[in-house]
């Protein structure tokens, strides 16, 4: 246990409840939610570990008549709806037979050839089905998946109306809804048309949404790579696919738990459709900020509330609202790769020209994935000729960047008041193992650097530091993580 100093320190660092939240409806499902949730709270208060490891868990589809068969959703479902998941094909070869005719299912709803939804992938592109039997409404061309590469893929349908396809949160094609049948059929599957049509998926499916209203672009592009809230309106259905073992499949947002179908007969392993999954969702995003700072740098702030299998992050830079024409501004910025909220800054000095500028975090996953959020704009201009007033300098720990770090990190911080400041670095035991005068210091904004090495001049191990800045009025603490 820590000191009661260090614990005090550790509580800028408790998780926040709405990951406790998401930690009790998949750890707690099928007890009462309200006690199981207090439970884990008066646990966090407490300061007890939980040792609650996110599960990174996916289903796999034999390609042959593994599917998962979903309960009776007509009374919350009818003629309008979203369904989206992750998946991550096999092959992406067209088959013969009806796999060539129909390609290989990821979901549908059906019963004989009334299908309010049906949607396949049929070789390389994506094919779908809406109200209107088998005859295929949009068909994809040019969309050039691969085999062994995560997508995320969402479908609207209005009966009747239109039919929207979103890939990795982009609106690649569209259509119109046929009026077959009046309303969700009572068969809702998972990697297969119907149990035992073989029409089945082959490869890897993960994160099941259905939703009983129209999920508009923003709202998919926006939420797409996250985990959202199982509490969300008009979520009437969702399937991490995060258990380990069993043929029940956990339904986080209701009572639709769904159940494996012809898996486990067809291997020696009683549980063959579980596997580790490659994370299709690396980066749970709550905010990216860029604000111009009183000594004329872009701070940029981030904050993850869960990450996994990810390497790091990197900043691009551009004066125009393009991507492609952007450049990388920071070395790799090491991922901590937490279920809990952590913050990041990086701060970029190297601005000279008045103007807008556009920044992107680009998230780099440990299996060579890459994905991008942005862009977040500010306006800078150091010119005191153009009228803008002074920024009045604060008494501030800014910024420890990079962080994590190896082998060194720099301290950013401002002191509105001149006098001596002081650095100390506790490691996680609460030991004091570096102390750092910086002198007497006028106003102003000013950076120290922190190589990474004890008191004794000893390299410090892999691990969390704490850092205590302290002025004449003010102690501020900053977190720095030490990553070799």
């Amino acid at each position: 246990m820590l000191d009661n100093k260090m614990e005090i320190l550790m509580c800028n660092y408790i998780t926040k409840e709405s990951i406790l939240k998401n930690y009790v409806q998949r750890y707690f499902k099928g007890g009462s939610m309200k006690h199981s949730y207090m439970f884990v709270l008066v646990l966090a208060m407490l300061g007890f570990s939980m040792g609650l490891a996110a599960q990174n868990n996916a289903l796999m589809f034999d390609g042959v008549n593994d599917c998962v068969a979903i309960g009776n959703m007509t009374s919350e479902v009818s003629t309008s709806f979203t369904v989206e998941c992750w998946f991550n094909p096999s092959s992406v070869a067209v088959g013969s037979g009806e796999l060539a005719t129909y390609g290989r299912t990821i979901f549908a709803s059906s019963t004989s050839n009334d299908k309010p939804i049906w949607v396949s992938q049929r070789g390389s592109e994506i094919w779908v089905c809406a109200f209107s039997g088998n005859t295929t409404v949009i068909k994809t061309t040019g969309l050039g998946l691969t085999a062994g590469t995560w997508y995320h893929i969402a479908v609207s349908v209005v009966r009747g109306g239109s039919v929207r396809l979103y890939v990795n949160g982009s609106q690649v094609a569209t259509g119109t809804a046929g009026t077959t049948g009046a309303t969700w059929n009572t068969t809702f599957t998972i990697g297969d048309l119907r149990p035992g049509r073989q029409l089945a998926f082959y490869g890897l499916i993960d994160e099941v949404r259905v939703w009983n209203v129209i999920r508009s672009a923003d709202d998919i592009q926006g939420n797409y790579d996250r985990i959202v809230d199982p509490d969300s309106s008009g979520l009437v259905g969702y399937w991490m696919l995060d258990q380990s073992s069993g043929t029940n499949v956990e339904d986080a947002a209701g009572s639709y738990d769904g159940t494996i179908r012809n898996g486990t007969a067809l291997h020696p392993d009683p549980d063959p459709m579980w596997v580790d999954g490659n994370p299709t969702l690396p980066v749970e995003l709550s905010s990216f900020t860029a604000i111009l700072t009183a000594d004329f740098f872009v701070r940029l702030h981030w904050t993850t509330q869960s990450e996994t299998g990810v390497s790091g992050f990197y900043i691009y830079r551009a004066s125009v609202n393009n991507l492609e024409a952007a450049q990388v501004v920071s070395s790799l910025i090491f991922a901590t790769n937490t279920t809990d909220t952590h913050y990041y800054e990086f701060t970029d000095s190297e601005l000279f020209e008045p103007g807008t500028y556009y920044y992107w975090l680009q998230v780099q996953d440990m299996d060579g994935g890459v994905s991008f959020h942005g862009p977040t704009t500010v306006f800078y201009d150091n010119s005191a000729s153009q009228g803008i007033p002074g920024i009045p300098v604060k008494t501030e720990f800014a910024a420890v960047y990079p962080n994590p770090f190896n082998p060194s990190t720099t301290l950013c911080y401002g002191v509105a008041k001149a006098g001596k400041v002081d650095f100390f670095i506790y490691n996680q035991r609460g030991q004091l193992i570096r102390t750092i005068h910086d002198g007497q210091k006028a106003i102003g904004n000013w950076k120290l650097q922190w190589d990474g090495r004890d008191d004794q001049g000893a390299t410090c191990t892999t691990g969390i530091y704490f850092i205590k800045m302290q002025t004449a009025d003010s102690t501020l603490i900053r977190k720095a993580v030490l990553q070799k």
